[in-house]
Formats: C-alpha cells, structure tokens, sequence
C-alpha cells in the first residue's frame, strides 16, 4: 500500500512537472548568468542564484531590473562567453518583464486604502497657482 501511494505521488508531481514546466528564466540564467554571477564568480557584486524569484515582495526589484537593462543594452553576457539568441533573450527579457509587473500589481492590491481629504482654501489657492499661474483667491465669488 505504502508502495503505491509512492508511485501516485510520483506520478503527479511528474505530471505537474511536464504541464508547468521549466521556468525559462531559469534555463536563461543558468545556461548565460551563473558563469560570472552564481556560487563560484560573482562579477559587479552580482549573484543572480541568490536573487529571491518573489516578485511579490519587491526587495529584489531594482536587481532584476538592472539584469533586464543589461542584457538589453548587450552587457551582459560578456563578448567571450556564449551568447543567446536575440529570441531567447526576447523570452527572457518579456517573461521576467512580466513577473516584474505581476509583482508590483500584486504590492499595489495588497496596500491600505488611500486615506483622501479635502484641500484647505490655502492649498486650492497655492494649487491654482501652481498648476496655472494664476493668483486665485478661493473666498471671493466668481
């Protein structure tokens, strides 16, 4: 009994395996990134193994960023290590993009409500003036 239990175990996460899949941020990372950024190199004081993949908290954000700029611009990987494909770094670029984006939505959901008031007749008149150049004075008519 304990056997089979195993083996349907097994099988499932395979299965979960086989329609999820890979992440492809990871195969992108592992094959080009972690030569001169993971355990044993860590170039610009870089460690892209070591980069929380919890795009919902946003600690890592700007170093993601960072990655998505540098490849962009053609920094990274260096010219002496192999290099991707211009659709591999698409791939990758969009699907990180992406994660980027799904996590700031995720921060902003999960915020407080915006507490909103009224602008004292000071702050209409200094807005006013702000914004138009105008000297208005809220207390007179018309």
């Amino acid at each position: 009994m304990l056997s089979r239990s195993f083996m349907l175990l097994l099988a499932s996460v395979a299965v979960v395996s086989a329609v999820h899949g890979a992440d492809p941020t990871d195969a992108f990372l592992t094959k080009y990134c972690l030569r001169c950024h993971g355990p044993d190199s860590q170039e610009g004081e870089l460690r892209v193994d070591r980069l929380s993949r919890d795009f919902n908290s946003g600690v890592y954000t700007q170093q993601w960023a960072e990655v998505i700029e540098r490849i962009n611009v053609g920094e990274m990987p260096p010219e002496d290590e192999p290099q991707p494909t211009q659709d591999e770094i698409s791939a990758f670029v969009t699907k990180l993009a992406a994660r980027i984006k799904e996590g700031k939505a995720a921060r902003m959901a999960a915020r407080p409500p915006v507490a909103h008031y009224r602008l004292s007749r000071k702050e209409y008149q200094n807005t006013v003036y702000d914004l138009l150049g105008v000297h208005y004075d809220p207390t007179q008519p018309g």
